[in-house]
């Protein structure tokens, strides 16, 4: 008697109605469309892993909370907040992010976002080393200024005038207010 009683009471915590009560699933999946949202899940998991992979390589203190939510805001940047409802669907997101990950499209959100991300990650490695080691950084300048196009190297003559300019401003206020 008080296996079966065990039994009843087991039964009623692990229904799916009451797992999803308490939060341990999202939804119930009926069984004769379980294959196909399974499928599609796996999909968009594996295609989500890859480009997770991608971006711990360049920035390995970020989350997985975070990386999703710079999935997210760049689907939604993509498809527009009216159809922000879409990042539910796994069968959408998995053709987005397919259409991402096609090299003969040309252009790509996700892509582009991932060069900004290792961008950033050279300049702020380039910037710690500067910080850890600045006598290299006449050198490295100049080997930097070597390998750059004639355009380059006058914009950053351009730039080294108005950071001059602003410079000398700032001295001459303060001098000023002395």
């Amino acid at each position: 008697m008080y296996h079966q009683v065990a039994l009843t009471f087991a039964d009623l915590h692990d229904t799916p109605t009451r797992m999803q009560e308490k939060g341990v699933i999202q939804d119930i999946i009926p069984w004769n469309k379980s294959r196909t949202t399974l499928y599609w899940r796996l999909r968009r998991l594996l295609l989500q892993g890859r480009l997770k992979a991608d971006i711990l390589k360049v920035k390995p203190s970020l989350g997985d909370g975070k990386i999703e939510a710079m999935f997210r805001r760049w689907f939604i940047e993509e498809h527009g907040q009216v159809n922000q409802f879409l990042w539910d669907d796994n069968k959408a997101v998995v053709e987005w992010l397919a259409s991402q990950l096609n090299s003969a499209k040309g252009h790509s959100a996700v892509m582009d976002n991932i060069h900004c991300l290792k961008r950033d990650a050279v300049i702020c490695q380039i910037r710690s080393l500067i910080h850890e080691y600045p006598e290299v950084a006449m050198d490295s300048a100049v080997h930097i200024i070597q390998h750059m196009t004639p355009q380059q190297r006058a914009d950053i003559l351009n730039t080294m005038k108005t950071l001059d300019s602003q410079l000398s401003d700032k001295i001459g206020s303060i001098s000023s207010d002395s």
